[in-house]
């Protein structure tokens, strides 16, 4: 019934605009129709409840129900539509230690691992699809996308929404269907040498400031850019030529946001770097609330597993705090592994601070 209103207040708006249009009023209207639908299904099946009738059976694909209620109370959590979203897309590895179906080794990671696939918004989990390792890392993204977008933008018509995602999602068929569907985005792409070639004069500049002031210094560059083969069309990249004490580190991105919206620097540290904040969702789930453990024999069962993991992340906005400790616990804040989280009543493992092992090291010393 809510998003009737939000779609109906929407009307509103657009008939007493100047730039109402039939097309902008017909798709109101739609979304206005199949929440309508919805709403008298759900009415019809509390109807039958009260009066005690023999309820309906039919078949349900649990997956699309599930995915369904993740993007529900995303949505719920809202008391008013957001003027813009940013989705998080990310995937990262789930160690296999079995013969689970769907386990193959991963060169990047180097073991046995399953490669589920996160979205986020903010700390609001609007994904999590179990895939197995043999595939791109972007592999069913845009299917998911589609789902996920078109059921925010049934409640919420107006919102801007922007994907965020590294260099694994940057492929010519998610840059294209947001281009398509009105969705903006901002992807890390791998460097090469073209793109190197582009910001040879700023990898220089970078360097000078460098050797004058011993810091690290950055210089960013805005152009546009097309692969010889992969892509479409041309689109606009930011490219961050950094120079350290290790040498030059040149990073570049690729997005459909204008220059007026966000500048190279802006675009890059504020806007893209921020990104980063989702690997710690995903490590708070995986380290607190066992989205890690798939030791069962089918992938379909494990899915499941991962549902528990996500439906308790939803359920109890909290648990994720009362679950995780830092580090700090049991290292002081100089310890090389001072910022990692590691769940309540579990310490690492012996040595495991006089090995410098980063997260990574961690978070399966814990798994174990």
């Amino acid at each position: 019934m809510t998003a009737i209103a939000t779609n109906a207040q929407a009307c509103v708006r657009l008939l007493e605009s100047d730039s109402c249009s039939g097309d902008k009023l017909g798709d109101a209207l739609e979304r206005i129709g199949a929440q309508a639908e919805r709403a008298g299904e759900i009415i019809r099946q509390l109807r039958q409840f009260v009066r005690k009738e023999q309820p309906e059976r039919s078949l349900v694909d649990l997956n699309e129900s599930i995915d369904e209620v993740l993007v529900t109370l995303f949505i719920e959590a809202h008391e008013s539509p957001p003027d813009q979203i940013v989705l998080d897309v990310d995937a990262t590895d789930d160690p296999l230690y079995g013969e689970q179906e769907g386990r193959f080794f991963h060169g990047y990671y180097r073991h046995y691992c399953y490669l589920p696939l996160y979205v986020f918004c903010g700390e609001h989990l609007l994904c999590a699809r179990l895939r197995p390792s043999n595939i791109d890392a972007s592999a069913g993204t845009v299917e998911e996308l589609e789902r996920i977008v078109r059921q925010i933008r049934a409640s919420w018509p107006e919102v801007k929404i922007l994907v965020r995602g590294d260099s694994g999602f940057c492929r010519d068929k998610l840059m294209s269907w947001c281009e398509v569907n009105g969705v903006d985005f901002v992807l890390g792409i791998a460097k090469n040498e073209r793109l190197k070639a582009s910001i040879a004069d700023e990898l220089a500049t970078a360097e000078q400031l460098h050797e004058q002031t011993g810091r690290a210094t950055r210089v960013f560059k805005d152009f546009r850019y097309r692969t010889l083969k992969s892509w479409s069309r041309e689109r606009r990249m930011v490219g961050k030529a950094e120079h350290l004490a290790q040498g030059p580190n040149p990073r570049f991105v690729v997005t459909s946001l204008t220059p007026e919206a966000f500048d190279a620097r802006a675009l890059y540290e504020d806007l893209y770097c921020a990104r980063g904040d989702m690997e710690n969702r995903i490590k708070e789930q995986q380290l607190g609330l066992f989205a890690d453990r798939t030791s069962t024999a089918t992938l379909r069962a494990n899915q499941l597993r991962l549902y528990f993991s996500s439906i308790a992340v939803k359920r109890h906005p909290d648990l994720r705090i009362k679950t995780t400790a830092t580090f700090t616990q049991f290292f002081p804040p100089d310890s090389q592994l001072s910022g990692v989280s590691f769940p309540v009543g579990r310490t690492p493992a012996p040595g495991l601070a006089e090995a410098g092992c980063g997260a990574e090291g961690a978070r399966r010393a814990t798994a174990a």
